[in-house]
């Protein structure tokens, strides 16, 4: 019995150890409850004949920007739902990306930052600075959607003011292939 005793003080106590598996076990069931949602990183680059121009292109809104391409690269599950604005207002600096079925029916919209978008501040001789955009030409960026089964085409809008309202331009669609559902 004092054999007991003796190995029972002898052993340490972590009181903290026994709180952190508390708290993982509940984290673990309160995620369990949550939505589900998929994370697609797209690649936009230029169609293959214009991959060997410059890497950096200058442009204004009023030019055209080069023709881009969009991939799926892959996906992945991922606990949560893409970010939901309270009041979404589009600009031009930034892209729609639309998740549509089979049918071409929208399944989920999402608005994100630009990725091609690079804000530099530029000095001329005489030290005054100026605000120039850049577009790079090729990016890859990760989208968060609502995992959904019937998803399998991507299409990417710019939206572009016409000075009243803003069109979406169609950057291009990507089909999902199955690799990557």
């Amino acid at each position: 019995m004092t054999n007991n005793i003796k190995r029972n003080k002898s052993r340490k106590s972590y009181p903290f150890l026994t709180i952190a598996f508390a708290i993982l076990f509940v984290q673990t069931l309160h995620a369990a409850g949550k939505e589900m949602g998929r994370e697609f990183i797209f690649q936009l680059a230029p169609p293959v004949e214009a991959a060997g121009k410059q890497a950096v292109i200058k442009a204004h809104r009023k030019e055209l920007l080069p023709a881009y391409r969009v991939r799926v690269k892959r996906s992945r599950s991922v606990t949560g739902s893409p970010v939901r604005h309270r009041h979404p207002e589009l600009s031009s600096q930034q892209l729609v990306v639309v998740a549509v079925d089979n049918q071409g029916q929208e399944i989920a919209r999402v608005l994100i930052p630009d990725p091609r978008v690079i804000r530099v501040e530029i000095s001329d001789p005489s030290g005054k600075l100026s605000s120039e955009i850049i577009y790079r030409t090729q990016v890859e960026f990760p989208v968060v959607i609502p995992d959904d089964p019937r998803i399998s085409n991507f299409k990417i809008y710019q939206p572009r003011w016409t000075g009243t309202e803003f069109l979406l331009e169609l950057i291009d669609d990507g089909k999902l292939s199955v690799a990557n559902k």
